[in-house]
């Protein structure tokens, strides 16, 4: 079989998730406490965090930081502030207004560097040359994909985007309607893509739009969290060109 195309998780598959967006949240934890006056402590701080997903500086895979939209964590968010006795009224949506500003500004803070997972170019630009579509889905914004891709210098590759907060009426992942609106827009079958994420929810996404699961070791879980629902499971998105040869030599 043929791989036409390539759906990308974006964080914690091109970008590496620890370095670029640990000490940002730190940022904006630290922030959003203080707009609803609660004293900035290391405790206070540890609880923000722990409430989406982050504790001691690691990302659990099914938090709400891993994988889900703003809104999302302002949910998940809202119970631990006004456990902390916020001096504010805590409302969803102008905490997910909040995170969403604050975390666009931590992370593309003029001179800020985004480290991606190996060298992106090296690994992309023979498969784009080989007329391999690639796309992004994610559940953080569109902006910010387009933004990490930029600083990552691939940006020019990537020909389809999905995310949180796009005009339209782009579902989010694991919607399998994704893949099919890629497939449609690249003139490829759905079991012709590879979806490429860290994540089960990424495997979900592939499989609820009848594209290739293939699980990467290089964010936020492990070989055994993603082999329930992962067709491949390579260390890195640096091996996703041998198992496209693979894939083509035996014809599956």
């Amino acid at each position: 079989m043929k791989i036409s195309g390539i759906i990308f998780d974006k964080d914690g598959t091109l970008l590496d998730f620890n370095e670029f967006w640990i000490p940002a949240a730190q940022c904006v934890i630290r922030r959003i406490l203080s707009d609803y006056k609660i004293p900035v402590t290391d405790i206070h701080t540890e609880k923000a965090l722990n409430s989406i997903g982050i504790i001691q500086n690691h990302v659990l895979p099914d938090g709400s930081f891993a994988w889900k939209t703003f809104l999302d964590m302002a949910i998940d968010m809202k119970p631990a502030l006004e456990a902390m006795h916020a001096q504010a009224p805590v409302d969803t949506r102008d905490l997910e207004g909040k995170l969403t500003r604050y975390f666009d500004e931590e992370s593309f803070a003029e001179n800020k560097s985004i480290k991606g997972i190996g060298d992106l170019q090296a690994i992309l630009q023979p498969l784009h040359e080989k007329s391999i579509h690639f796309g992004v889905a994610t559940t953080d914004t569109c902006e910010a994909a387009v933004k990490c891709l930029k600083g990552l210098q691939i940006l020019p590759l990537f020909s389809f985007f999905a995310g949180d907060q796009m005009a339209g009426d782009m579902p989010l992942k694991p919607d399998g309607r994704i893949i099919s609106r890629a497939a449609a827009q690249w003139h490829i079958a759905p079991e012709n893509i590879l979806v490429v994420g860290d994540t089960i929810n990424d495997m979900n996404f592939a499989h609820n739009g009848g594209a290739i699961a293939v699980g990467v070791l290089s964010g936020v879980s492990s070989r055994e969290q993603l082999a329930p629902a992962a067709d491949y499971i390579l260390d890195s998105v640096a091996d996703v060109p041998a198992l496209i040869r693979q894939l083509e030599q035996k014809g599956l």
